[in-house]
């Protein structure tokens, strides 16, 4: 994940996009002659500013080929177009970063609500079996289908209910 300072300033990208010769780019390879021995690598324009078209030279890569067609396909509309995506990526992740962020809350709101009222079920339970239990079952074995050897109550094991170490006076 990219820290604020590590980010790309998109303003800067558009208005270096915006102030470029706008138009298709495109990559051209001149041959060697007498002046250069090595062929020459060139990005060219061909723009209409609406009085005329034009033709201009955009960049001269003279040792690759790759770094003239790499310029030419980041030109400015592709450029502008990136610029865009990244703020509405970036504006998605904050809305779903929040929206998790509300959700977690949540969740350990309840969770430490449902501990609460589990801490205070099993309490009262405890109190009011070892206080009202004569015999030797607990009435609220029957209740709990899941595990019939536990209290449905509190939890407790048959035998806590059962051994007189468990009872209070």
């Amino acid at each position: 994940m990219e820290t604020d300072q590590q980010q790309l300033d998109l303003d800067a990208i558009e208005a270096i996009a915006n102030a470029a010769t706008p138009g298709d780019w495109f990559a051209i390879e001149l041959p060697p002659n007498e002046h250069h021995k090595h062929p020459a690598h060139w990005v060219k324009t061909e723009y209409d500013d609406g009085n005329c078209t034009s033709s201009q030279v955009m960049a001269d890569c003279p040792w690759r080929q790759a770094d003239a067609e790499f310029i030419a396909a980041v030109r400015p509309k592709v450029a502008k177009a990136m610029a865009a995506e990244i703020r509405r990526l970036r504006a998605e992740l904050a809305k779903v970063t929040g929206q998790r962020d509300y959700w977690h809350n949540e969740l350990m709101c309840a969770d430490a609500r449902i501990t609460e009222l589990g801490r205070r079920t099993r309490t009262t339970a405890v109190e009011a079996h070892v206080a009202a239990d004569d015999s030797d079952d607990c009435p609220r074995f029957e209740d709990n289908p899941i595990a019939p050897d536990l209290c449905a109550g509190c939890g407790n094991a048959h035998r806590w209910h059962t051994s007189s170490a468990a009872r209070r006076p």
